[in-house]
């Protein structure tokens, strides 16, 4: 396993070739690493059909987690004033 601020296992880069199996093994480590030092969620698709299911996650994850908002800074013409030529 990685610890903060590493860089990817070296077993990937290594000169002699791996098994498909263990590649992909490897990988889903590192991916499950980087979500949880990342502060996010691991989200597995085993078939490509699963994958829009791994995304509507995701984009609930995204819809329910953050709110953006803008407030636009008052203007001299917006701003509340009092009349004192009225009334006085």
């Amino acid at each position: 396993m990685s610890t903060p601020g590493s860089l990817p296992s070296s077993r990937v880069n290594s000169q002699r070739q791996q098994p498909i199996r263990d590649r992909y093994l490897i990988a889903a480590d590192f991916l499950r690493t980087l979500a949880a030092q990342s502060g996010g969620l691991p989200f597995r698709a085993e078939t490509i059909e699963n994958t829009s299911y791994a995304f509507q996650l995701i984009a609930n994850e995204l819809h329910n987690q953050y709110t953006l908002t803008y407030t636009r800074p008052m203007s001299s013409a917006t701003a509340p004033t009092r009349d004192r030529g009225r009334n006085q």
